[in-house]
């Protein structure tokens, strides 16, 4: 009777922990929907700061899981993870000692780092508690239906927010920074494509055809985004993936093969005739932006091209050689918070991740973000992670060197560890295609 009562006191406590890993799963899909009613918020000015609030709570249950289950699994991303936080905390210390910041400057200092470790926290906890590989799409088809519909509504609602007042291009909902709604359009959309590569495999259901329209929802939402990555990268990958389905992959049947290319057809019939209206107005924007760029910069395609951050980092670099003793702060750098106060936009922040890495944290800063970032690579390849989520990661790095707004941003750090978290899935947990 002993024996029976220990098993099912194990038991039920089993079941619970599975109830509150599951219970975090659902809050943390909910981001895009705060982010949206925090952006909500900001348009009308009221400063209730929902978006923080829940990246704490967020970040502190992280830390009641870790402490609470351990980390069984991937004890090494545990210690790397361990040693950024302990690194880059240290890093901020030093600053506010060398810059003499009050608390409310280290506190804020500490706020914009809480974004760098919000992504090595859902990394190492969902990469510890995923169980199978269809545990995290189902994690991320529910993300990608909140942020589609966070787009798709107040837009057919005739709603929301433009990137440029004077122009109906860049269209971003409530949502509060374009450039890090481009990154999660382009990971969730790409995602998504995997996952309808492998439905094809499987016997067509209801399933399939919700992951069918969701994707179209989201090359929709890339084109009303307007961004110059998001609709190239959007246009790239639906060719891609039809592309492979229909040379490449042997498992479909030909007469499938000729249903893809009159859907492709059919695809580009909307978007000439019924979509060209709202094409053209995209890309008529686009076009504006760039000749107004291109006569504000008389004709210089880098700084057009990168619209602005080479300017940025001219304006960064200029600053750090006229501040006195910057051959100490080339080693722990200036503080994220600090560097907008100290510069403002100029300089004060690039949105160019290595380069704000850098700036901000100095040498030591950039040196364990770079080691971090080849450990996960090494990780992979050992553990022979999936290479889907490999390549996104990759794609993840070229778009924080590029456009920014991967590891420093709320919205994008939490996509960035779903990203990292779907490279460790095991050859066991695979689907075979």
């Amino acid at each position: 009777m002993f024996l029976w009562r220990r098993l099912k006191e194990r038991r039920d406590k089993v079941e619970n922990n599975n109830d509150t890993k599951q219970l975090f799963f659902y809050f943390f899909s909910l981001f895009p929907l705060v982010d949206l009613l925090n952006g909500y918020l900001l348009s009308i000015n009221h400063g209730l700061p929902v978006g923080t609030a829940y990246r704490l709570v967020l970040l502190g249950w992280i830390v009641m899981i870790l402490l609470k289950e351990g980390v069984k699994k991937h004890s090494s991303l545990a210690l790397v993870a361990f040693i950024n936080v302990v690194i880059f905390s240290l890093l901020n210390l030093v600053q506010a000692l060398f810059f003499s910041h009050s608390v409310s400057q280290i506190m804020t200092d500490f706020t914009a780092l809480s974004k760098y470790f919000l992504w090595l926290g859902i990394a190492l906890v969902f990469s510890e508690h995923i169980q199978e590989k269809k545990q995290l799409e189902k994690l991320v088809v529910r993300v990608n239906t909140f942020f589609s519909a966070g787009v798709i509504i107040p837009y057919v609602l005739g709603i929301g927010n433009f990137t440029y007042s004077n122009s109906k291009a860049g269209y971003k909902s409530f949502f509060f920074a374009t450039n890090d709604l481009t990154y999660a359009f382009v990971i969730l959309s790409t995602l998504l494509s995997f996952y309808l590569i492998t439905q094809f495999s499987r016997e067509k259901s209801s399933y399939f055809i919700f992951l069918t329209l969701l994707y179209g929802t989201n090359l929709i939402c890339m084109l009303l985004i307007g961004t110059k990555s998001g609709i190239g990268y959007g246009v790239v990958n639906l060719l891609v993936a039809f592309i492979y389905l229909i040379f490449i992959k042997s498992s479909i049947s030909y007469n499938f093969k000729f249903f893809l290319i009159q859907t492709l057809l059919i695809l580009l019939l909307f978007f000439l005739v019924i979509g060209k209206d709202m094409v053209l107005s995209v890309l008529d924007g686009v076009i504006d932006r760039m000749s107004y760029f291109y006569k504000v910069y008389e004709g210089n395609w880098v700084k057009i091209l990168s619209s602005s951050r080479s300017i940025y980092l001219e304006d960064a670099y200029t600053g750090f050689l006229k501040y006195p003793l910057n051959y100490c702060i080339l080693w722990f750098g200036f503080g994220a918070a600090n560097r907008w106060s100290l510069f403002g936009r100029h300089g004060g922040y690039i949105e160019m991740d290595f380069f704000d890495t850098l700036f901000s944290y100095g040498f030591i800063g950039l040196a364990l973000l770079i080691v971090s970032l080849v450990y996960l690579v090494i990780k992979c390849k050992k553990e022979q992670g999936d290479k889907r989520y490999l390549y996104l990661f990759f794609v993840s790095l070229v778009y924080a060197f590029l456009t920014g707004h991967v590891f420093y941003s709320a919205m994008s750090s939490m996509i960035f560890g779903l990203v990292i978290s779907g490279m460790f899935i095991t050859k066991e947990r695979k689907v075979e295609e």
